[in-house]
């Protein structure tokens, strides 16, 4: 089975994605605004490991262990 997406940018273009949706798990969908608010990093710890997920000053997303 295959789920519709539609990606959209500032520019108010969009895209469509077909993407193979998978029934046995749940997807979590979080918003950056939520994730960030007064910080520019985020730790996350995933088996025993740092993650770090920063915001940059051009407004876009890195992961870096």
């Amino acid at each position: 089975m295959r789920q519709t997406i539609t990606l959209k940018n500032k520019t108010a273009s969009s895209r469509t994605l077909q993407t193979p949706v998978n029934r046995n798990r749940v997807t979590l969908g979080l918003n950056s605004k939520s994730l960030f608010k007064d910080t520019q990093t985020v730790l996350l710890k995933h088996n025993n490991e740092n993650y770090y997920l920063r915001l940059t000053k051009n407004n876009k997303v890195i992961l870096t262990k």
